[in-house]
């Protein structure tokens, strides 16, 4: 102990001694390690570090840092090495795509953390680390949960096919039958404005309500996923999801009640997957209440303070306690074996977080309710 103490003393007095002592530790780790000064500039890297940017230290002593980060990264960690420099930042990492010699680009993750100088210079040692296999699984689990997401959507179209097909044959025929009667009225010696007017009345009100149920579905059957977040009306988007439920609700004789309290309800969001989760929590409500005597779902939307909130109560049995705290784990559902894949609520709160916001089951409710809370613009 007593010698390692006079080499580390001997070392603090010889800065030269010190720097080769520095170096020789850094090679000795199984990791990226870099010597950098506060600007961001090479001092010294080791051999794996040259392993992982994929250059040699003869390449990398003409190659600052930042030529080897693609445009879109380098602003970010360019800055994060000034707000080092002037200390605002003791520490900071960065994940960027580092360019290749043959021209590709991969993921590496640096961690710099200024350390105690063994002179009166500022010293910063970058760690660097290969991730391009983590950000590949990254991508692959994106796309299995974007298939899931539409999979989803797909189920609750399916299971809505027969009311919509009910829900734009219905208006259809009375829009056939009116243009019927007009010309039948026009054969007539004298024409009965009142009568025309009338029937051209209901023709309108009729293709109204096609266009309704057709834009509901433009809104619900669309990728969302890539959308900017954009401005919307909570209460617009839940009465375009429900135009395609209705006729569904009213064939199983189940009331829906709206409350929207508050007007002019604005969030920040992508409003096709707000429509996909409404959609979500209106399927589980229709499904809960199928087997009892007073079905009935209540849909409330309000704001609270610096949030907008919305819940979907209905008249079913209820959720045990037991079942209560896996509702949103994957996989998991409540329903009979094949009738649901239990993603439902899991892509909910997937949705829902990607938001800034949540959603979570009410047991403090006496009604089956699920709470959506949103950042209130």
């Amino acid at each position: 102990m007593e010698n390692s103490s006079k080499s580390l003393a001997n070392s603090v007095a010889n800065p030269a001694k010190a720097d080769l002592l520095f170096r020789t530790t850094m090679q000795q780790v199984p990791v990226g390690l870099a010597h950098m000064n506060i600007t961001g500039d090479w001092v010294y890297v080791n051999d794996r570090t040259c392993e992982i940017l994929g250059y040699s230290q003869e390449e990398l002593a003409h190659i600052s840092l930042r030529e080897l980060i693609s445009p879109s990264d380098v602003e970010e960690v360019s800055k994060n090495f000034e707000l080092l420099a002037c200390g605002k930042l003791a520490h900071f990492s960065s994940c960027f795509l580092c360019l290749q010699k043959d021209g590709s680009a991969k993921w590496i993750q640096i961690t710099v953390s200024e350390i105690l100088g063994l002179s009166d210079k500022r010293i910063l040692v970058a760690v660097f680390t290969d991730i391009q296999e983590r950000k590949e699984m990254e991508l692959k689990l994106e796309e299995q949960s974007l298939r899931h997401i539409n999979a989803s959507k797909m189920n609750a179209l399916g299971r809505m096919a027969a009311s919509l097909a009910h829900e734009v044959n219905n208006p259809l025929t009375v829009i056939y039958g009116q243009a019927l009667r007009l010309s039948t009225l026009i054969d007539q010696p004298s024409l009965n404005k009142q009568k025309f007017k009338k029937i051209s009345s209901n023709i309108e009100e009729m293709s109204m309500r096609i266009t309704q149920i057709v834009r509901g579905l433009r809104l619900f059957s669309r990728d969302g996923s890539q959308d900017q977040l954009e401005v919307a009306n909570v209460e617009s988007i839940m009465d375009q999801t429900l135009e395609f439920s209705r006729g569904h609700l009213a064939r199983q004789s189940i009331r829906l009640q709206i409350d929207c309290k508050d007007k002019d309800v604005l969030v920040n969001c992508r409003p096709v997957q707000i429509s996909q989760v409404i959609l979500n929590l209106l399927t589980n409500a229709m499904d809960a209440v199928a087997d009892v005597d007073d079905k009935w779902i209540h849909i409330s939307v309000f704001k609270d303070l610096d949030e907008v909130v919305v819940e979907v109560s209905d008249s079913g049995r209820g959720i045990a306690p037991k079942l209560a705290h896996n509702l949103f784990a994957p996989f998991f559902t409540t329903k009979a074996l094949g009738s649901g894949t239990g993603l439902g609520l899991s892509i909910c709160r997937q949705i829902i977080d990607s938001h800034g916001g949540s959603i979570f089951h009410d047991s403090s409710k006496k009604h089956t309710t699920f709470t959506i809370r949103l950042p209130k613009v």
